[in-house]
């Protein structure tokens, strides 16, 4: 009886174990598979999108704030920059004009949407990144 029991108990144990090795290499290969995920999926056209992005306001150390196609989700635009993109090399201006217009101007860009959903459709899953402005 008592084996029996222990036997159990090391199943459950190594099933939530299992579980929590999982999440963990997932939300970690969410923080930073992002960018380069990114620039692999610019080697093709199809996967570049256009759209607006719209200045919402500044987030800690005056960092300008956006959101693209004023979907829910909101980031910090330099955390959408990726090096080796051509929005990259245009950011300093970008920031320091985004202080003169208000939420609904619209700067047009290009972007890439990087899906990390498995299972859901979050809006947490999902990181958009930058490829280029297109009326600078």
């Amino acid at each position: 009886m008592t084996t029996k029991r222990a036997e159990s108990t090391t199943i459950g144990s190594c099933i939530i174990i299992f579980i929590i090795i999982f999440v963990c290499a997932y939300l970690s290969a969410l923080m930073v598979l992002g960018k380069p995920i990114a620039r692999y999926k610019a080697q093709k056209p199809e996967n570049i999108l256009q759209g607006c992005l719209h200045h919402i306001g500044f987030g800690t150390h005056r960092r300008p704030i956006g959101r693209i196609n004023n979907n829910k989700e909101k980031n910090v635009i330099a955390s959408m920059m990726v090096k080796g993109f051509p929005a990259f090399s245009k950011s300093q201006f970008i920031e320091f004009n985004l202080k003169k217009f208000s939420s609904k101007h619209c700067y047009k860009v290009k972007y890439i949407i990087v899906d990390f959903n498995i299972f859901t459709d979050s809006k947490y899953l999902k990181q958009y990144f930058i490829y280029d402005y297109i009326d600078y």
